[in-house]
């Protein structure tokens, strides 16, 4: 149910104010656009990034290296 989704999406928003206060880590996410959730259709602002990787400059091996030492199966992709 990506209502749910949006809803924790809101929540970690909230880890980050930067957005709305200009305070804090410079990390700005997508924005949940209410009223455009329901149960199956989530829609987010777009917002132009630099890769993560890139600015940990991790390789695709430390990368997947990282992704052992935090419990995420292999091949599993959290993305948007």
């Amino acid at each position: 149910d990506l209502r749910i989704e949006a809803s924790n999406l809101d929540a970690f928003q909230g880890n980050f104010p930067y957005r709305e206060t200009g305070r804090g880590l410079r990390v700005r996410f997508p924005k949940v656009l209410r009223p455009l959730v329901t149960e199956a259709v989530l829609v987010e602002t777009f917002e132009p990034a630099v890769p993560l990787q890139r600015v940990l400059g991790q390789t695709a091996s430390s990368q997947a290296r990282g992704a052992e030492r935090a419990g995420i199966p292999e091949g599993m992709t959290v993305a948007d």
